[in-house]
């Protein structure tokens, strides 16, 4: 009996650590996929943000028909911008990403609106540009960088979590490891105590009588069948005494 439930101690321990290990496993999987997709789509956000400055730049002394061109290139990164920003709205895992995100649209939409009107001047100048740079294309660029670092962060711990999980999934069996040689320590000693020392001593007892003739009835620690035996042999002894006393 006691070596079935040690047994199955062990096979529950077995179960809750697969368990265990499934559900740790689950989680760090998918915080570590909704993070680096975020990473991506921040990264893809500021390439396409650079090609945007970078056409706004050059525009300043560019002909009017580079300028067209630089026209057609600054919108194609403001759509790439604004497609991986789309993303990233519908990916949120993390607290404080949908205040962002709704900071990176809110000074994307100001960014563009000033970067058309620099576009769209006949002569647009340095002045203007740095004027540009210091507004929201500042402020975009350290929202997006803001983002890009809470799931870099993210990344990080969900590598460790991922290292330390092993040792967590662990816990559950060392636990019911060490209740099982508890169990066991104790069921040797109460199987010890109750059942075979008294045998040992009654054993010894009989063949004191059988030996020398003396019998010293033996101690016993219960009141259950061990006890019914050692009076069994205490009235058996006694018997064998009085019938050699008549003779």
């Amino acid at each position: 009996m006691g070596f079935s439930i040690i047994t199955a101690m062990l096979v529950i321990s077995d179960a809750l650590s697969i368990l265990e290990i499934s559900r740790i496993g689950r989680q760090v999987r998918r915080l570590l996929s909704d993070s680096y997709q975020s990473v991506q789509y921040c990264q893809n956000m500021l390439q396409a943000f650079e090609g945007q400055r970078y056409a706004l730049l050059e525009n300043l002394g560019a002909d009017s028909a580079r300028r067209i061109e630089l026209r057609k290139a600054f919108e194609q990164a403001s759509t790439r911008f604004k497609f991986n920003m789309a993303l990233a709205k519908t990916n949120l895992t993390h607290e404080g990403e949908d205040l962002l995100i709704d900071s990176i649209e809110r000074y994307h939409a100001a960014y563009l609106q000033q970067g058309y009107m620099l576009l769209e001047r006949p002569q647009p100048s340095l002045q203007h540009y740095l004027e540009l740079r210091r507004g929201p294309s500042t402020q975009l660029y350290g929202a997006v960088n803001r983002l890009l670092a809470i799931n870099q962060e993210a990344l990080y711990k969900g590598s460790t979590l991922l290292e330390k999980s092993p040792q967590q999934a662990m816990r559950p069996a060392l636990i019911v490891i060490v209740v099982a040689f508890l169990f066991t320590f104790m069921f040797t000693h109460l199987i010890s105590h109750y059942y075979v020392s008294p045998i040992i001593h009654i054993t010894e007892a009989i063949r004191q009588h059988l030996k020398f003739g003396r019998y010293r009835p033996p101690q016993t620690n219960s009141h259950d069948e061990i006890q019914d035996l050692r009076e069994a042999i205490d009235q058996l002894v006694e018997a064998h005494q009085e019938e050699r006393k008549k003779r």
